[in-house]
């Protein structure tokens, strides 16, 4: 069924301009992702289906959208899964930060610092690499980045 849906909203994002693109998949990702599927009173199957959602959209969206799926219940519930060993949707977890960083890597130095900030901002984590035990800050860093977002990320590491 998601991937119908899927499809059917894909379909409908290259026929808009970007700022209707960016309203439709911000209204969708709201509706379902964040206050339906990674609601923290969410079910682990419910979780589930939003954290492959996530990476399904994360491998198929183009990459201007890509910062949209970022919102408060999903980095929480991501950070949360990858920072306990023993988490039931760790797995899940750790496949849609691979998905993710698989894609960020291939992509422009633009939407890896767009990833960056979002992992590190307010509703990330500064400390993203440590809470989580991975590596994926450290990653995007060494992906390089875009000057400007150089810049800021320095900025942010001097103030924490």
């Amino acid at each position: 069924v998601w991937g119908h849906l899927l499809d059917a909203l894909l379909a409908e994002l290259p026929a808009a301009d970007a700022q209707a693109a960016a309203a439709l998949l911000t209204d969708v990702w709201q509706a379902v992702g964040e206050r339906l599927l990674l609601l923290p009173t969410a079910s682990h199957p419910r979780k589930l289906v939003g954290l492959a959602l996530f990476e399904r959209l994360v491998e198929r969206l183009p990459e201007p959208l890509l910062p949209l799926l970022f919102t408060r219940n999903l980095l929480r519930n991501l950070i949360a899964d990858l920072a306990e060993r023993h988490a039931a949707l760790r797995a899940a977890a750790r496949r849609a930060l691979a998905t993710l960083l698989r894609v960020a890597a291939a992509g422009s130095p633009g939407l890896r610092a767009a990833v960056l900030a979002q992992l590190t901002g307010p509703e990330g984590h500064a400390r993203f690499d440590a809470l989580t035990r991975t590596t994926a800050v450290a990653d995007l860093q060494a992906a390089g980045l875009e000057p400007a977002a150089a810049a800021h990320r320095l900025a942010q590491l001097r103030d924490t």
